[in-house]
């Protein structure tokens, strides 16, 4: 059976090339992609378990088994997967999650942010820096043993997330869905959480959860993905 899946990706939106990219040391794209941004330790982010390395001269690729994927191309193709069933479950087993798939809300925000930011630091290796920049989000095979993956929109430490009221549970619409939406890249570089928002906002709406209802968020206007919230879960 095939996993449970969240995948983010990003490229540019016409033909670009990144400086230098096979190479490696201090400042390089392998040692971006060795050493992400991270907003706090013990996070969801984009961290590995092993170091990135060349793959068929093709591309860069660190992976942490059973958890998290990164890889990147020279085109600036940016793909990131994440196991819902693993990575995203906290703290559940996966025997757990299976018989009650429930994502942790934490961990859906924070690496959705960090995945914003890296592609933030990202654009300053461009040859040629893009006009803008293409994200998708996508969840793929979101069933298991028949039961819809389903989040809980409350931050991880309220008591409405952890005693799971049944009118709180919020189950994914469909097995696979997936959004895009092109952003300029100068709002990229300079308000990265109102993007990192706006993925999150997508992302919620898979499961139906009204965009004055998310976790994590700012509420102000425009709302942004409140990064100082994740430290205190």
């Amino acid at each position: 059976m095939d996993r449970p899946t969240y995948i983010l990706a990003a490229a540019p939106s016409g033909p670009v090339q990144l400086n230098d990219f096979f190479e490696s040391g201090d400042n390089s794209i392998m040692a971006l992609l060795e050493h992400p941004p991270v907003f706090r330790q013990g996070g969801w982010d984009l961290r590995t378990a092993t170091p990135p390395r060349i793959v068929s001269g093709e591309y860069l690729e660190a992976t942490t088994e059973d958890q998290i994927a990164v890889r990147l191309y020279e085109d600036g193709t940016l793909l990131v997967r994440v196991a819902a069933d693993s990575f995203l479950a906290w703290p559940m087993s996966p025997a757990e999650f299976h018989q009650k798939p429930k994502l942790n809300t934490l961990g859906l925000v924070e690496v959705t942010t960090a995945f914003v930011y890296f592609y933030r630091q990202l654009l300053g290796k461009f040859k040629r820096a893009p006009e803008s920049i293409k994200f998708r989000i996508e969840f793929r095979n979101a069933e298991v043993a028949g039961n819809k993956l389903y989040v809980v929109p409350f931050p991880v430490l309220s008591i409405r997330w952890q005693k799971e009221f049944e009118s709180d549970k919020h189950s994914i619409s469909e097995p696979n869905l997936g959004r895009e939406m092109t952003i300029p890249t100068t709002q990229v570089k300079e308000d990265p959480d109102l993007v990192a928002y706006l993925l999150v906002e997508k992302l919620f709406l898979f499961f139906g959860v009204p965009s004055n209802e998310l976790p994590y968020v700012n509420q102000g206007k425009p709302r942004r993905v409140d990064v100082g919230s994740f430290s205190k879960r």
